[in-house]
């Protein structure tokens, strides 16, 4: 990500390297997140830094480790701490027990209120400034509990979460639908979006919304998904793909998307064709 300041920070399996313009850091050298993996960072509007730690995600010596960290400028100013356990604070009201320690994605949505998803079935939870509560989907996803892998919030305010195996559910808050023209199935604030289309059974690696309205699907395996607002078209090696593992998408100024793939580089897609940049 960029921040506020115009530094690039990398999240890498050993900590995050931060990047100036002329030289790298290692932006977590001697702190809790050392050699930490790190899955996903988030500034959000007020300039906070949040950090997703994963690798320590798992039960070691009798207790979890790992989470969500926040930075604390004035801290690394002062030479103190400047990653603190977001779940640590006693300002954050968190009555569910969540532990966030294996966050896959975190995003902020226009109202302010902080996002989370991962795994270790706590799935997709929601941070309002004040407390941490849990997302409650109308079933358990699939017969394993994989979790989630991605959030986005589309230019009308609704989100999308995708799943680790079962593809996309789609999520209106409460307070966003009233006086809305909503599809049939969105009477339920919470819908499994691709349950009949081939994309129901995808890992989704990430999503975007592009500058014509699409909704772009990366998959772990079946390729790409673009929803229309009316149909799916599925993108894989036959159209131009050496790889149907697509795990990362952005949309330049021009419109042209540029796709991250699994062991065969970087793909452009100007609207016609994809081209292979990384020879």
């Amino acid at each position: 990500i960029e921040d506020k300041a115009g530094h690039i920070l990398f999240g890498t399996d050993k900590g995050i390297s931060r990047y100036d313009g002329k030289s790298f850091i290692d932006f977590t050298q001697n702190t809790v997140l050392s050699e930490s993996w790190i899955y996903s960072m988030l500034e959000d509007k007020k300039g906070r830094l949040w950090v997703a730690d994963y690798k320590d995600g798992y039960f070691k010596a009798g207790a979890y480790r790992g989470g969500v960290f926040l930075y604390n400028r004035t801290a690394e100013q002062e030479g103190g701490e400047i990653f603190t356990n977001f779940l640590s604070s006693d300002s954050v009201k968190n009555d569910a027990g969540l532990r966030l320690i294996r966050t896959n994605c975190i995003l902020e949505d226009r109202a302010g209120n902080i996002w989370f998803a991962g795994q270790n079935d706590e799935d997709v939870s929601r941070y309002d400034g004040k407390s941490i509560t849990q997302l409650r989907f109308p079933e358990k996803i699939g017969p394993y509990n994989y979790g989630f892998r991605s959030i986005l919030e589309d230019k009308n305010g609704k989100l999308w979460f995708g799943t680790q195996h079962y593809g996309v559910y789609s999520y209106v808050p409460a307070e966003d639908r009233k006086g809305k023209k909503l599809l049939r199935a969105e009477k339920a604030s919470i819908i499994n979006f691709t349950e009949k289309t081939g994309a129901s059974q995808s890992c989704i690696m990430s999503m975007i919304e592009d500058k014509n309205g699409n909704l772009w699907f990366c998959t772990d395996g079946e390729g790409v998904w673009r929803y229309d607002g009316k149909s799916f078209k599925n993108f894989n090696t036959e159209d131009g793909l050496l790889n149907n593992s697509v795990v990362s998408i952005v949309e330049d100024k021009e419109g042209n998307l540029w796709f991250g793939t699994r062991n065969v580089g970087l793909y452009r897609y100007d609207g016609r064709s994809f081209v292979n940049f990384s020879e």
